[in-house]
């Protein structure tokens, strides 16, 4: 099985702290899989060219934060991925009727921790920049030393990992390794084909390299995919909270849908609510005076609402033309910062492909991705 996806957007956002750049998000995966006795064996790999096609370490994308470029905590900003995203291996074996084992490793690769991450979520698939949420909710999704071993029984799964915590440096064409030092637990039910929900928790160690210190992530969400008369209608809901050493309680909520009709016309939206504390990761000084106010943190309300059109196909590739406005509500404090009411749009062509043969799936796997 092949596919990816590819946008080639242009940003334009208003305000003190906005920004206007031309940035191509981007990845690829590929799997194979094959009968393995009474089991089955799955290899997959999947990489990007982010480090090539996002510039000065990241995109503008204001409130958002996470990660470090030239060892400086990005603000407003998503980091691009790595160029490997996933290196994984994976076996399914039946042992009953309605059971089954899962065992899945990657050097690069997704511990049970979290929903599908937003990048391989069909409520998302039309949204060309990532969720605020993300460090709340599914960031591990590109961990490092990852071992997982899951059950199957009939509706249910559940899985434990061990992977490494820290989240990437800003080199992003390497390979990181480190020891196994976090640990999560997830449990997914599917009562129908339509619905599948998780609730999940892990203990992450140091995470953020300019934020030293362990954090608790606990996530539940309910996704839903549902075929229609020319197209389909997926929505996802997602709340992911960090604990971090120390007291502090960060909340994160999320609401998003795409809807394909006639074929060829996608309408979605994003709505989030998060608690932000990081804002002021590069201006210590201000960092510092808000701390003396007690203020520990900000409420973020983020809705984006937006339009895809397919123009065709070029040979195996989907190819749309889209655009999507968000507009911003937070407390008062921060407009000296951001203006009274900043705004972002995006312009954008995407391209989208996928190539699978009809035995690609792999028995017992697709809570992955």
């Amino acid at each position: 099985m092949l596919h990816g996806a590819a946008f080639l957007t242009g940003i334009v956002q208003s305000g003190p702290r906005g920004a206007d750049r031309l940035v191509s998000a981007n990845w690829g995966m590929l799997s194979a899989a094959r009968r393995a006795g009474e089991g089955a064996f799955m290899l997959r790999g999947m990489l990007s060219l982010d480090p090539l096609t996002i510039r000065r370490g990241f995109y503008p994308l204001l409130f958002q934060t996470g990660e470090e470029h030239d060892g400086v905590p990005i603000v407003d900003g998503q980091h691009p991925h790595d160029s490997f995203m996933e290196l994984a291996a994976a076996y399914a074996r039946r042992v009953t009727a309605r059971t089954s084992l899962l065992l899945y490793a990657a050097l690069v690769g997704d511990p049970a921790l979290g929903p599908a991450a937003f990048p391989h979520r069909s409520s998302s698939a039309e949204n060309p920049t990532a969720v605020l949420g993300h460090h709340l909710q599914d960031s591990t999704h590109i961990a490092a030393d990852v071992l997982t071993a899951g059950w199957d029984a009939g509706r249910w799964r559940l899985e434990g990992s061990g992977f490494h915590g820290q989240e990437p440096d800003d080199h992003r064409w390497d390979i990181e390794q480190g020891s196994i030092d976090s640990w999560s637990g997830r449990l997914s039910f599917r009562p129908t084909r339509d619905w599948v929900a998780q609730v999940s928790r892990g203990r992450l160690k140091d995470p953020e390299a300019h934020a030293p210190g362990d954090v608790t992530r606990t996530t539940a969400s309910l996704i839903f995919g549902r075929p229609i008369e020319g197209g389909g209608l997926d929505l996802g809901f997602v709340w992911g909270r960090n604990d971090r050493q120390g007291g502090l309680r960060l909340n994160s909520y999320l609401e998003e849908g795409t809807w394909k009709f006639r074929d060829r016309h996608f309408l979605f939206g994003r709505l989030e609510r998060l608690d932000r504390d990081e804002l002021f990761a590069d201006d210590p000084a201000q960092e510092a005076a808000f701390a003396s106010a007690g203020i520990e943190s900000f409420t973020i309300d983020a809705l984006t609402a937006g339009y895809t059109r397919n123009l065709g196909a070029l040979r195996s590739l989907e190819v749309g033309l889209g655009a999507d406005a968000t507009i911003y509500r937070f407390p008062s404090e921060l407009d000296p910062f951001y203006g009274g009411s900043p705004k972002a749009f995006h312009l954008f062509v995407r391209l989208r492909g996928h190539a699978s043969p009809s035995a690609a799936s792999m028995p017992g796997h697709e809570g992955h991705h």
